[in-house]
């Protein structure tokens, strides 16, 4: 019953950082809001620990997360930055681990080198959770965003195959380079195989039950809710990377899956299940690590108890870290988006800033530092494991600090382009579906006059419908072409206040009692889906 109060607790919580957030007065980022709430259920006692240990909240959290982020991944932009992205989740990886782990050795005397190895390939995986909830709207350019989401999918099996060859250094005493490779290619390749195989079979399943003229998806939803769950067991059972399962799984089902025409019911109502799943899942992760804090942070280890090192230390760590980053950040930042000879202008450091603070570090960090084993098989206790985990701790709590605070200051007032190529692509490709749809229109009421429909109503209504569809071709064409929004800013601008009305009108209709709530939310979920369909897309996603 104690279990079953502090989850419904955790819940409440992660209901109530999202109501904080939108009557906040001022910009109160989400991941804070909510690891400060955790923090409370702490200190109140009205929330425990949950008993998970390190394999089973990869599995419960992290899987379906970063399977959710594979399927949101667009594949153009990861293959076309493949160079820079791998750079990130594998060069970036190996250079932190060794670069913290001396720096670490040499900082605490008497950790041995191997350990403090273990503490680098602890805080080199940036979180891909952390990132997306950090990064909300606040306008990071999408390519970068793009960069970043593929660097935090990707770099988790580095990091775990470091952290495993670094565990068993410190425990044996004994390192070989050839046999750390061996394993990494092993640990990539089954769990990069697996997941392939069970997000492709999955979603060419999933295609075939919605042709079978499913009403009811709501199987399938559930469905899809195992898949990631499935690959990372199939993927640990196999010897293989559970994590890198996972994320294959996600860029395998958006591959395959659910992309004919005939599908579009079932992908809004999967897409409806997994958004909130998300959300509970990333809530109860960043209130997962409020609760742990002040066990973390509430006792110095013996190491760290002279003078002010319990403070220092971690700060150094922090300032190490981020130096590294930064210095990766701009080589690859200008390989990748400033290939120019020259001084760099502002912007370009400004977003050079913003790779570099968007690395953050999260939950992987915490469930891997936790990971450490107490003592090893012979019974000698693991040394200055206390001492790691306090580093990785206050480490991965002042990155997101950062993060929360920086980016909106770094990103304030930067001056981009209104829209990408990415934004004209779009608008290209509903101009020329709309286009299409003039074509096909005349035909169509033909064929409804044909079929014996009143030939006045049919011309009627086609007439009124063509008039739409020319009105929406011009504002995307402008769009597409010049560059520029102010069309469609002022259509939407128009149906976002005809929507607001109509919201308007039903609500009154119900307050009266005219219709019941089943017809409110009916015809409310209708406008909302009208007015989704009609809004341009969001820069940054």
């Amino acid at each position: 019953m104690t279990i079953a109060l502090s989850v419904l607790c955790m819940l409440l919580a992660v209901a109530l950082s999202d109501v904080i957030v939108r009557v906040a007065p001022f910009r109160a980022p989400l991941p804070l809001v909510q690891i400060l709430l955790g923090w409370g259920l702490a200190e109140l006692h009205w929330a425990e620990r949950l008993p998970l240990s390190p394999q089973l909240f990869f599995l419960i959290f992290l899987a379906p997360l970063l399977a959710a982020d594979g399927v949101r991944m667009p594949r153009r932009e990861m293959a076309e930055m493949r160079a820079p992205i791998m750079s990130l989740a594998v060069g970036l990886v190996f250079v932190t681990v060794l670069g913290i782990g001396h720096f670490v050795h040499r900082l605490i005397p008497g950790m041995p080198l191997a350990v403090a190895c273990a503490l680098g390939a602890v805080l080199a995986p940036t979180d891909a959770v952390a990132v997306s909830g950090l990064a909300g709207n606040l306008g990071i350019p999408r390519r970068l965003m793009h960069l970043l989401r593929g660097e935090a999918l990707l770099n988790d099996a580095t990091a775990v195959v470091s952290l495993r060859l670094a565990v068993g250094a410190a425990l044996t005493g004994h390192f070989s380079l050839g046999e750390g490779l061996l394993r990494f290619l092993q640990l990539s390749l089954v769990g990069a195989l697996v997941g392939t195989l069970v997000g492709a079979l999955s979603g060419r399943f999933c295609s075939w039950l919605a042709r079978r003229h499913y009403e009811d998806p709501s199987g399938q939803a559930l469905l899809s809710l195992a898949l990631p769950f499935t690959s990372y067991l199939l993927a640990e059972h196999c010897h293989g990377s559970g994590i890198l399962a996972a994320v294959a799984t996600g860029l395998a089902f958006n591959v395959s899956g659910l992309v004919n025409e005939r599908e579009s019911f079932l992908r809004l109502h999967i897409h409806g299940v997994w958004r909130m799943l998300e959300f509970t899942l990333n809530g109860l992760i960043f209130v997962l690590l409020g609760l742990e804090l002040p066990e973390h942070l509430g006792s110095v280890p013996p190491a760290l108890q002279s003078g002010f090192a319990f403070v220092l230390y971690p700060l150094l760590v922090l300032g190490a870290l981020a130096l590294i980053r930064l210095f990766w950040a701009y080589v690859w930042m200008r390989k990748t988006f400033y290939r120019r000879k020259g001084k760099l202008p502002l912007k370009a450091w400004r977003l050079i800033g913003t790779a570099a603070l968007a690395g953050v570090r999260g939950t992987v960090s915490l469930a891997s530092v936790l990971s450490l084993p107490v003592a090893s098989s012979s019974g000698a206790l693991f040394p200055y494991r206390d001492a790691a985990i306090y580093l990785a701790t206050s480490v991965t709590l002042a990155t997101l600090l950062l993060a929360a605070v920086g980016l909106p200051l770094i990103l304030k007032d930067l001056k981009l382009p209104p829209l990408d190529e990415i934004d004209r692509e779009e608008a290209r490709a509903r101009a020329a579906m709309l286009e299409r749809a003039r074509e096909v229109l005349p035909e169509a009421v033909e064929g409804l006059i044909g079929q014996g429909y009143p030939a006045e109503a049919v011309q009627t209504v086609g007439t009124k419908m063509m008039e739409v569809f020319q009105l929406r071709v011009e504002e995307q064409r402008d769009r597409g072409d010049s560059g520029t929004s102010l069309l469609s800013e002022v259509a939407g601008r128009l149906r976002g206040a005809v929507a607001q009305a109509q919201q308007r009108v039903l609500l009154e209709l119900f307050r009266q009692k005219k219709i019941n709530n089943s017809t409110l939310a009916q015809l409310q979920e209708e406008l909302d889906i009208q007015q989704a369909a009609a809004a341009p897309g969001r820069r940054g996603e």
